[in-house]
C-alpha cells in the first residue's frame, strides 16, 4: 500500500504544497481509504482484518501518513554518502509530523 500511495501524483503534489497536520488529518485519510479499498478488492484476505478492526485501520493510516509525508517531501537527490546511501536535500524547516519544533537550548527539557 505505500508503494500505491507513493505513486500517486496528485498525493504528492499536496504533500509538498501543505501543512504536515493538514496533510495527516484532511489528506491522506481520503487517499488512504482509496488505496485501503483498491488493496481490498486485489487481496480480499490480506486487507479483511485491516477494514474489521477500526484500531488496526487507524495505526497503520497513521504510520503511513508520515511515512508518505516525508518521502514525497524529499528533495532531489544530491549524492551518495559513503556507505552508499541516497543525501537528500531536506528544508530546514520541515519537522516530521510527530515533531514539534524546539527552541535551541530547550532540548533537555523536552527529552
Amino acid at each position: 500500500m505505500r508503494d500505491k500511495l507513493l505513486s500517486d501524483k496528485k498525493l504528492k503534489k499536496m504533500a509538498q504544497s501543505s501543512d504536515p497536520q493538514i496533510f495527516v488529518e484532511s489528506i491522506f485519510p481520503k487517499a488512504f481509504g482509496t488505496a485501503a479499498q483498491d488493496g481490498y478488492m486485489e487481496a480480499q484476505e490480506s486487507y479483511q482484518s485491516l477494514f474489521e478492526d477500526t484500531a488496526k485501520y487507524n495505526a497503520i493510516m497513521s504510520a503511513l501518513a508520515e511515512v508518505v509525508y516525508r518521502e514525497m517531501r524529499k528533495k532531489d537527490i544530491k549524492a551518495l554518502d559513503e556507505t552508499g546511501a541516497y543525501i537528500y536535500e531536506m528544508p530546514q524547516n520541515l519537522f516530521m509530523v510527530a515533531e514539534a519544533p524546539v527552541p535551541y537550548g530547550d532540548r533537555e527539557r523536552h527529552e
